[in-house]
């Protein structure tokens, strides 16, 4: 399996860089995706209920 690498770093206006956070490495997550039921729930704005209902 291969993962990723993050660092947090600040950008000075004079574009010099400072290390907020060290590199560090990340592995995917093993486990499956959740079912649908178990997701987030729907948004329920008007936006996207009537994107929904096919309005």
């Amino acid at each position: 399996m291969s993962g990723i690498s993050l660092r947090v770093y600040r950008v000075g206006p004079d574009g010099t860089t400072t290390t907020v956070l060290d590199r560090r490495a990340y592995e995917p997550d093993d486990r499956p995706p959740p079912l649908d039921g178990l997701a987030y729930p729907p948004c329920s704005c008007a936006r996207c209920a009537e994107g929904r209902t096919g309005q």
